[in-house]
């Protein structure tokens, strides 16, 4: 597509290119060994800022029972743990919509510190991205009430809030 993201998961990198010219890059975490970020490619329909994170049941069964701070539901055979919006949120303050079949989305981390790493594979599989609020600003700068002061404004709101993209941007990662 003439405007896309694509994620080099060994080079520890994102970047937003539009017609050939890369508009943003930016550094990665990507997963660990024993949980590797998958290739694919998706397309991105929304950011959300402030987003509440539905932890995946593989990571409840590592957390050992340590739901402090997370709403705690039953649906079914399965414990439905969610981490609300905040600074001690997992996904950070922003979230990249992008519907798969991993699960795997790029966001916001509050473990900045690792960006500082040459070898930054320490996730479950999703994609942490270094200033991921700039990110996010580029990548809404075609949507209409976007701008930075708008996503600064929704993440001091501290409520989950998405904005949807005008037109689905494709992502790949590999």
């Amino acid at each position: 597509g003439a405007r896309h993201i694509i994620v080099n998961v060994p080079a520890f990198t994102a970047a937003l290119v539009e017609d050939g010219r890369v508009l943003a890059r930016h550094r990665t975490v990507v997963g660990a060994r024993r949980t590797p970020t998958p290739q694919l490619s998706a397309r991105v329909t929304a950011v959300t800022i402030n987003p509440w994170w539905t932890v995946p049941q593989s990571i409840i069964r590592e957390m050992g029972g340590r739901f402090s701070g997370y709403e705690v539901s039953r649906q079914g055979n399965y414990m439905i743990v969610r981490q609300p919006p905040g600074p001690r949120n997992a996904l950070g303050r922003m979230k990249i919509e992008m519907p798969n079949e991993h699960a795997i989305f790029l966001h916001d981390t509050p473990a900045r510190n690792l960006f500082s790493r040459d070898v930054r594979a320490f996730s479950h599989g999703c994609i942490r991205t270094q200033d991921a609020l700039g990110f996010a600003t580029t990548l809404l700068s075609q949507t209409d009430g976007w701008g930075r002061d708008a996503v600064d404004r929704a993440v001091a709101a501290g409520r989950a809030t998405t904005g949807a993209l005008y037109g689905r941007v494709p992502v790949f990662i590999a």
